[in-house]
């Protein structure tokens, strides 16, 4: 945008007597007379005759030595001849008088400040010592207006955008009318977007009388350019034409803007004649300018002013305009940059180039974000060989926030220039940036903007740099003589005709000059009837079935030729639309209005045009691929829009070049006509039309028989096919390219060669790429990974089947990994496919290990197991080592429907190593001391396994041959812990206690040893230490549990047990160390006790044992504590603490009288031990002090109406949910509930914890079995009135939710031990309504206050027993409530909480411990 310089000169008589004012009334001596005369009669002449004027102001000062008007005055003169030295003498000369006026003194610091200003042009290293003189010039004069305005002018140029415009609403309160101020104000506005606001004062000054008429000029042109960029296009074209009227038809610009408007409304009318106009007058006022350029003699300011002025025609508009030829173009860049020429260039910090050996590259750009460019350049400026080159980004435009604009903030160093403003909104300095780049000590700058919109040019003319590159952004020439070179490729800019076009030197790539990126999970509809290809047409034509002739190029590209082209083939072809993309309002629907009757005038209805609406681009991507065809605009054709359009396989029409020397295309062409021409030789070896007509014809014959509608649609199949196999989107294989071309450039540079264009020679042979497909098949790959960990209805199968859509169309019939991965992809969807997708495969690569073994995983899945069992026993054949030890044999062996004793025969049949190993397992072959040589560890373990295997689907039916194959396990892998633990517990199973006992204990040994971490935990010294040992050996229900559990989800009441008793024990004196397995980051101190640690249990240190040592309810942990062995150092105290109802058949003597004693939960619980054990009760219980204090979360409302269930759902709720209903029907039949009626609120819930253990089949159901069951519980608590399903809450919250409930129904044939549940349902105040289970602890536990049936569940009740207990249930249960709520319980239930709240105190279970411990 323009604007204006003004220069304090004072051109006015200064007469004295009768026209002196107040103001400037002095006493005038008679001998000073003859300076005045002289002085007056110089300033009548200075204009017309300076040099007389001269002698006429050089004899004033003769006769007046200290006359400041006239020292001010030959200034101007000698400014006015070009002696630039002499007027800065005449102008500091009258600073140094004493008597001149502070308002001479602020003009000549002024004019120094101006012709300082005048030398520097646009060199802002220069520039900023012209602030100073202006600065100066209002110490002496604040109200001096040509300073003020002129200081924010040059305060402007330096990028201080914010000082600038408080200078000028400073200079405005001054002088209100002052129009330039006003002018360039509105530019601030402008820069920071505040549309509104710059319109304003454009208004004001573009239609104000007082200004003059280069002024009103710009403030009308600028107008214009808000109103485009707030998409008012009519408005922008009205305020245009007042500018060219007001110049008297004479200005090119304003007639450019009037013509680039029109073009936008697509209004084109009289659009040749205007094109003819305004480049006859553009070439008018080039030649005037250039005149004024290279002319020695000095100009006036009016001249100035017009050099200073917007060129004619801008670079960009030049490229829409046919009329204009390579060299015109050349010529219209060299202009715009002809203000940078004498800018002071930062260079590189250094001489030397590639300083550590790296390359350093920085991109300049404002569309680092979610933007076409930003999809453009991401590739290439985050793909570069990092140990060869060092990538710097500046960004200078709009931060989206988007996931694009984070990704490039991860480059090697990304600089933002944007700098908040405190009025709002953000500006940039340019000085400042190239300073930036200047200490990255840059090799080469890639200016990707040029002349495009948001570009800011100073950065690049400054040149922090060696090298300057014009890329990408603007398709053509910079223009300006300190750019190095440009990047093309033969075809957009063919090297014979370079010279013509060009002012750089041309880097010329072998493939395409772009480094696309698209992804290549994004669908492709080669023509057939697939789901993408019906979802494409859907998006793009709905139901509607026609032929889509498509052009999504935005609509300033649209020229009447083009258009004419578009309709003449809808005639041709009555089932043919035109699909264009809705241009954006407010003036979108003018546009469309415009088209449509430019339409009608050529014999098309209004139907046959279909605009679509603007949408996210992955789907704007995936509609494209409902056309049949595009059809390319003519002048500027399509460049990111064709590669849209071929990534999504659509023929693509376009011109070999069009330009002005040759309306029919040819060499004459610019390089922004042949973008889609180069891509199509890239792709298909096309190269396009080289005439208009041709370029009809083509189209209108393909659409007009059924030969041309099968040539397109080969045409397309050919497209598709070299998306992934030609090198055009290798972004890899470009940036190659471009880093080739960079090295090149700097060689040269070093040798002083610069003079020359540089040709990069292909990486590939006979063109094609094998690039993307390297990338496809990880991305799927990827892309199957994760979908096999979220399931089978994961979205990631989606992905992989787009992107094996696209490597089956390029390389399907030579890759037989595309087809493996292609069979993976459709496995989540269609079975069939898979499997003869990855049949095919195996056909093509027989002896691909992994190809066979998926198609076995695919068998496996559809239930043939007979078949999977044929490709799993042909890999262990191919590769018996690295598929056993990946448990393939024991997979064989649990294959759904084959005869597992047949299975195990034929892995055991596979080499000579298992046929030894598997003849070991008869009953006449001694084991004692057998030797097995040869065999890994690794392979040792996977063998074990095997055997370990086949020995738990025998067991329950054969016991003994179990428990030899598991001896032979052992054999094979004595060191295998895990192994001998499953032996241990046959063993037990079969009546052994003391085998199973000795094998336990081995088996904790050995897994100690092998696991143990090399660096044990070293409790605090001071206090006598108490370790309790959690190790769960695979068992567990929560993994990783700490003190943290409750917030990551949840924490079961063994578990928590450990939690608060260890606390307490710490209380009462003793360091508490807690081992299990814990997440490394949780590991250290308790955060509610200092004096609890928390570890992991392989740093339990066998050599420094503790005084104390409990091991938590696995008897074969006390083996880490010395019992059963021989460990010299071994604990003070040794205790086993059992949580479950477990087999105690290893509970032998020798272990019992080797501890101190066993902790059991109740006496219920002390029933399981033999009689040798002694034992002590010691009852978990619940944290009374936190949560059940009077007053606290513990103290609710006890509603009789709410009741609750709190325990793992395989222990109760699906008998509870089976007579809900009849509850419930009862109750509301009762008449004391209103609608809302009794509500069950179910906790615990299925917890993932849960789910995984029952999926391991603990509960005695097979995966498929546990999830169905989990189905219909879930499902019957959505169907049950009443019924709230809540799950898994914190501690606080279920206090807070027992407190509310009046009851805990708990239905449960679990032998419960101890039940955390009830202990805090009932501390709450929740009365217990209990199957009374005798195998259990809860007769025990809850006493009288149990109000449910008195006789108890019993295991062994027949079918009659149990339907009675149940209907006696559901009457107690009734009861109950009905009780409740007559206030009945009332004194029972504050007996029953403070009752339980003294029993389950963790406090007193902690003195239970501690009187052991002592």
């Amino acid at each position: 945008m323009r604007t204006l310089w003004i220069v304090s000169i004072l051109q006015a008589a200064i007469v004295f007597g009768s026209r002196v004012t107040k103001e400037n009334t002095r006493t005038i001596e008679y001998h000073e007379l003859p300076a005045f005369h002289a002085y007056n009669a110089a300033v009548d002449m200075d204009l017309s005759d300076p040099l007389g004027a001269l002698d006429l102001y050089r004899t004033a000062l003769e006769i007046k030595p200290d006359f400041d008007d006239a020292l001010l005055n030959i200034g101007s003169v000698y400014r006015q001849l070009g002696d630039i030295d002499s007027a800065m003498l005449s102008y500091e000369r009258l600073l140094n008088l004493p008597s001149a006026s502070g308002h001479h003194r602020a003009s000549a610091c002024n004019n120094i400040g101006h012709l300082k200003q005048n030398i520097a042009g646009k060199d802002v290293l220069n520039l900023k010592h012209s602030v100073d003189w202006y600065e100066r010039a209002l110490t002496y004069d604040e109200s001096h207006v040509d300073s003020r305005y002129n200081l924010g002018k040059v305060l402007q140029e330096l990028g201080e955008d914010e000082k600038a415009k408080e200078v000028y609403l400073a200079l405005l309160k001054i002088h209100p009318g002052h129009p330039e101020a006003r002018l360039n104000l509105s530019n601030y506005f402008f820069k920071v977007q505040d549309y509104e606001n710059a319109a304003v004062h454009q208004k004001i000054v573009g239609y104000s009388d007082e200004a003059s008429t280069i002024t009103r000029l710009s403030a009308l042109n600028n107008l214009g350019h808000v109103y485009r960029e707030s998409n008012y296009h009519d408005l922008a074209e009205k305020v245009f034409m007042d500018a060219y009227v007001l110049s008297g038809n004479t200005s090119a610009y304003a007639l450019t803007n009037v013509y680039t408007a029109r073009r936008t409304l697509n209004k084109w009318e009289g659009a040749e004649e205007l094109i003819d106009d305004l480049i006859q007058l553009g070439k008018e006022e080039i030649e005037r300018k250039m005149t004024l350029m290279q002319s020695n003699v000095p100009i006036t300011d009016e001249e100035e002013q017009s050099l200073q002025s917007a060129p004619p025609l801008m670079p960009y508009d030049s490229l829409l305009l046919s009329a204009t030829s390579p060299s015109h173009r050349l010529l219209i860049a060299s202009i715009s940059t002809s203000p940078f020429k004498s800018v002071q260039r930062l260079n590189k910090l250094n001489e030397g180039l590639a300083i550590g050996n790296k390359i350093t590259v920085s991109y300049l750009s404002y569309d680092f974000r979610d933007h076409p460019m930003g999809h453009l350049t991401r590739a290439l400026v985050l793909g570069h060989e990092k140990d060869a080159f060092r990538t710097v980004l500046l960004s200078y435009g709009v931060n989206d926030g988007s996931v694009h604009r984070r990704s490039f903030e991860t480059a090697d160093r990304f600089i933002e220039a944007n700098a908040p403003l405190p009025s709002g909104g953000t500006s940039v300095n340019a000085l400042s940036s190239a300073r930036q780049l200047h200490l990255e000590d840059v090799d080469i700058i890639v200016d990707l903007m040029s002349h495009t919109r948001g570009a800011i040019s100073l950065i690049a003319a400054l040149k922090p740099a060696s090298i300057l590159v014009n890329y990408l952004g603007f398709p053509g020439t910079s223009g300006g003589a300190y750019y190095d070179y440009a990047i093309v490729d033969k075809v957009v800019a063919p090297p014979e005709a370079a010279a013509a076009a060009w002012s750089e030197k041309l880097i010329v790539l072998p493939h395409t000059y772009q480094a696309n990126e698209y992804n290549v999970s994004s669908g492709l509809c080669d023509g057939g009837n697939g789901e993408f290809c019906k979802r494409a047409r859907k998006l793009l034509k709905g139901e509607r079935e026609n032929f889509a002739v498509c052009n999504f190029n935005n609509i300033d590209k649209v020229t009447m030729t083009s258009f004419d082209v578009w309709m003449n083939i809808l005639r041709s072809n009555s089932n043919a639309k035109l699909y264009m993309l809705r241009p954006k309002d407010p003036t979108g629907s003018i546009i469309v209005d415009n088209l449509i009757l430019e339409a009608a005038a050529r014999g098309i209805g209004r139907s046959r045009i279909v605009f679509m609406e603007r949408v996210e681009h992955k789907d704007h991507v995936d509609r494209i691929g409902g056309c049949d065809a595009m059809v390319d605009t003519l002048v500027y054709g399509a460049h990111t829009t064709a590669s849209d359009f071929l990534w999504a396989g659509i023929p693509t029409f376009t011109m070999h070049g069009y330009g002005a020397e040759g309306l029919d295309g040819g060499m004459s062409g610019g390089m922004a006509s042949r973008v889609a021409s180069s891509f199509l030789s890239n792709l298909i070896n096309s190269e396009g039309q080289r005439s208009v007509m041709a370029l009809e014809e083509e189209v209108r014959r393909l659409m007009a028989s059924p030969e041309g509608t099968n040539f397109l649609g080969a045409m397309r199949k050919d497209i598709a096919r070299s998306l992934l196999w030609k090198p055009h989107f290798d972004n890899k294989l470009i940036t190659k390219n471009i880093e080739k071309g960079y090295e090149i450039a700097v060689e040269l540079k070093k040798a002083r060669l610069e003079n020359m264009n540089i040709v990069v020679n292909s990486h590939t042979s006979e063109d094609d790429s094998l690039g993307l497909y390297a990338q496809a098949l990880s991305l799927a790959t990827e892309a199957l990974d994760e979908a096999m960990k979220e399931g089978k209805d994961s979205e990631h199968y989606q992905r992989a089947l787009r992107i094996t859509k696209r490597l089956m169309t390029s390389f399907g019939d030579v890759s037989a990994n595309a087809h493996h991965l292609r069979g993976l992809a459709y496995q989540g969807t269609d079975m069939e496919s898979a499997i003869r997708h990855v049949g095919r495969a195996v056909e093509m690569s027989d002896g691909n290990v992994i190809f066979r073994y998926n198609l076995g995983t695919l068998w496996e899945k559809v239930g043939d197991g007979g078949r999977a069992m044929q490709e799993y026993l042909e890999v262990l054949r191919l590769d018996f080592e690295a598929y056993m030890m990946n448990d393939l044999g024991k997979l064989v062996i649990s294959l759904p429907g084959v005869d597992k004793k047949q299975a195990f025969d034929n892995v055991c049949g596979i080499n000579e190593d298992m046929i030894t190993l598997c003849g070991l397992v008869d009953e006449d072959v001694d084991l004692n001391g057998i030797n097995i040589g040869g065999l890994s560890d690794e392979m040792r373990t996977s063998i074990s396994g095997f055997f370990l295997k086949r020995a738990q689907q025998v067991f329950e039916t054969r016991k003994l041959y179990a428990s030899r194959l598991l001896k032979v396990a052992v054999t094979i892998s004595p060191e295998d812990g895990r192994v001998r633990l499953k032996l241990g517990a046959a063993l037990a199973e079969l009546g052994d206690g003391d085998g199973a006992w000795r094998e336990s204990v081995r088996a904790v040994n050995n897994i100690h040893a092998v696991e143990r971490s090399p660096s044990p935990f070293m409790p605090p010294s001071g206090r006598p230490v108490v370790a309790i040992y959690c190790n769960e050996y695979g068992q567990t229900w929560w993994p990783n549990w700490s003190y943290s559990s409750h917030e990551r989800g949840g924490l079961g009441g063994s578990e928590e047990s450990v939690l608060f008793l260890a606390r307490e024990v710490a209380n009462m004196g003793y360091t508490v160390v807690v081992y299990n397995d814990i997440i490394e980051e949780e590991e250290g101190k308790d955060p509610e006790n200092d004096h609890v640690y928390w570890t992991n249990w392989k740093k339990y240190n066998l050599d420094d044992p503790p005084d104390i040592f409990v091991a938590w309810r696995y008897h074969l942990s006390l083996a880490v504590a010395g019992v059963g062995g021989d460990h010299p150092l071994k604990p003070r105290k040794t205790f086993l603490w059992l949580q479950d109802n477990v087999p105690t058949v290893g509970y032998t003597r020798e272990m019992c009288e080797a501890i101190d004693n066993i902790f059991v939960l109740s006496t219920f619980h002390s029933r399981i031990l033999p009689s040798y054990c002694t034992y002590k009760v010691t009852p978990n219980g619940i944290d009374v002090e936190k949560y059940f204090m009077s007053g606290g979360d513990g103290d609710g409302t006890n509603d009789s109406g709410v009741m609750a269930y709190g325990s793992a759902p395989n222990r109760g709720l699906e008998l509870l949910l089976n007579v809900w209903g009849e509850i419930h029907r009862r109750l509301m039949e009762g008449g004391t509930f209103g609608e809302g009626g009794p509500t069950l609120n179910v906790y615990y819930g299925f917890s993932s914890s849960f789910i995984k253990f029952g999926r391991s089949g603990q509960l005695g159901t097979t995966e498929q079995e546990f999830d169905a069951w989990v189905s219909a519980i879930k499902d019957k608590m959505k169907s049950l009135p009443g019924v709230n399903y809540v799950g898994m809450v914190p501690h606080d919250k279920l206090t807070r939710e027992y407190a509310a409930s009046g009851f805990i129904l708990y239905p449960t044939e679990y032998p419960e031990t101890g039940c955390v549940t009830l202990m805090k349902a009932m501390s709450a105040g929740a009365i217990p309504v209990t199957s009374r289970f005798r195998d259990s602890t809860l007769p025990e536990l809850t006493g009288d206050y149990d109000l449910g049936p008195k006789g108890g569940l019993r295991s062994e009740m027949a079918d009659e027993e149990r339907i009675e207990w149940r209907r006696q249930y559901v009457e107690k249960v009734v009861e109950a409530v009905e009780r409740g709520r007559r206030g009945e319980l009332h004194q029972m239930r504050i007996e029953m909480k403070a009752s339980s709240r003294a029993r389950f105190s963790w406090r007193g279970v902690a003195t239970l411990w501690v009187e052991e411990f002592v």
